[in-house]
């Protein structure tokens, strides 16, 4: 309902807009479009108004655009007894618990949104909890917990995978299995991670007999742990190691027996890069906190930016190789570090070491690097 005053402001006439059934209020929504979409607003004479005189006033729109996604929202525990996969070809939100003989198979790039999701696949099943056919993207909110059944991991990434969210998700991989494994790209926004590999596996990355794809962590809570022969983030046993970066967030690593916390077991590994972190990365026996484990190689570290702390175990550097790790490509330590704390585990000579084939340390700021 609208107010019209006359010419001298002595008087008030009421009118209406109406699309023909509804009327409007100041305030009231009168139309919504989609993307490529209009709709045409007409403002006419009433049936049966008699004209008396003009009347002019200026009518304001807020217009408020914004994305809106619409989703599909599905109750795991309404999945019936007989159906073993739940399948997702488009964005869809998850609730709830899934039975232990299911799991979920996630394709066409969709995006898959949990809030407090339970699954957990029966040991004596080899499937993993979720796995992305396709590139993907996983949002988390509440608190979500995935395992994956025998020699599977919980999330597997066959292709690139993004993570986002401000919620938990706590993964577990079985024996070979990682928490979540990475034939691809991984990559993290946000959100709180904790991954524990099986038995011959990363937390996050690889697993027995297959290599890790790149990682890239942008932000977020992480905590990864490696069964043994197992990096906490990185490859496993002799398998390779793709690229890995951390260029935000808190990162806490922690390798099994003869694995680095971040790196490889005794396979080949690619570059490391930490900037604008947090990083705390403590190796297994024979395994360094960042870079080789028993036997590996790394193409090189470089720390730009952060804060980190790195911890060898026995035998092995704080930064760099892992006992008998045979080269380890150049270290570069930036002076725009804030703090590097390197701590050689027992037995081992240096805190830092690179290889001993070419391998050369750099540090621009030694008084920002303590060796221990």
């Amino acid at each position: 309902m609208f107010h019209a005053k006359n010419a001298d402001k002595t008087s008030t006439a009421i009118y209406t807009i109406t699309d023909g059934r509804d009327h409007y209020s100041v305030g009231d929504k009168i139309a919504t479009f989609t993307e490529n979409s209009s709709q045409p607003l007409v403002f006419s004479q009433a049936a049966g108004a008699t004209k008396t005189g003009m009347h002019s006033e200026v009518l304001t729109f807020t217009i408020e655009a914004k994305d809106t996604v619409l989703v599909d929202a599905l109750d795991l525990s309404t999945i019936p007894a007989g159906q073993s996969v739940v399948t997702i070809d488009k964005d869809t939100t998850v609730t709830g618990s899934l039975a232990s003989n299911k799991h979920i198979l996630v394709n066409n790039s969709a995006t898959l949104t949990m809030k407090n999701v339970d699954i957990q696949v029966a040991s004596g099943l080899e499937q993993p909890a979720i796995e992305f056919t396709s590139d993907g993207r996983l949002a988390s909110y509440g608190y979500n917990v995935l395992q994956g059944g025998k020699n599977s991991a919980a999330i597997k990434a066959n292709a690139f995978l993004e993570i986002v969210g401000n919620g938990t998700l706590d993964v577990t991989g079985s024996e070979n299995a990682p928490g979540i494994a990475v034939y691809y790209h991984l990559g993290i926004i946000d959100g709180k991670i904790i991954a524990h590999g099986g038995t011959n596996a990363a937390g996050i990355g690889g697993g027995k007999d297959f290599n890790s794809g790149n990682i890239d962590i942008a932000g977020g809570d992480i905590t990864a742990v490696g069964g043994e022969y197992g990096a906490g983030i990185g490859a496993a046993g002799e398998a390779l190691c793709s690229a890995i970066s951390i260029s935000g967030g808190k990162v806490r690593a922690y390798g099994g027996k003869e694995a680095a916390g971040i790196g490889n077991a005794s396979g080949n590994g690619d570059l490391i890069n930490i900037s604008d972190a947090d990083v705390y990365a403590v190796g297994g026996e024979r395994g360094a906190g960042i870079g080789t484990g028993s036997r590996g190689l790394c193409n090189g570290i470089t720390i730009y930016s952060g804060t980190v702390t790195a911890i060898g175990g026995e035998y092995a550097a704080g930064i760099g190789t892992g006992l008998p790790g045979t080269i380890t490509g150049n270290i570069f330590i930036s002076a725009d570090i804030t703090s590097v704390t390197a701590t050689k585990g027992e037995y081992a000579a240096e805190s830092i070491k690179a290889g001993t084939s070419g391998g050369e340390i750099r540090i621009e700021d030694p008084t920002k690097v303590t060796q221990n």
